[in-house]
């Protein structure tokens, strides 16, 4: 059974990242962070910004590698770079984890 959890705090927007792989295979890291972060109404500055720093931050291959050559590691570094590219505030204040079976 997959389970599926997010993290939300209080007003903030809620971090989603599935335990299965939910990512375009054809498109790039950076097409991949500019899809997401569209979905999320955020500005071209605004993506181009948070790739910089999650590049970095998450040690992603370079943004014009498609997902599909990547590692499984990889893969699931740049699904982490989707859930914090909006800027979530992470680990502040209470949290709480809601499995899909609680939802139900």
């Amino acid at each position: 059974t997959t389970e599926i959890y997010t993290l939300s705090l209080h007003d903030a927007l809620p971090i989603y990242m599935p335990q299965e792989l939910s990512l375009y295979m054809e498109f790039t890291v950076a097409e991949t962070l500019k899809f997401f972060g569209r979905v999320h109404s955020m500005t071209s500055k605004q993506i181009i910004d948070r790739q910089t720093f999650l590049l970095s931050f998450l040690d992603l291959p370079s943004a014009d590698r498609k997902v599909s050559q990547l590692s499984g590691g990889q893969q699931r570094r740049v699904s982490l770079a989707v859930a914090l590219l909006h800027s979530p505030e992470v680990c502040q204040g209470h949290h709480h984890l809601v499995s899909r079976r609680e939802l139900v």
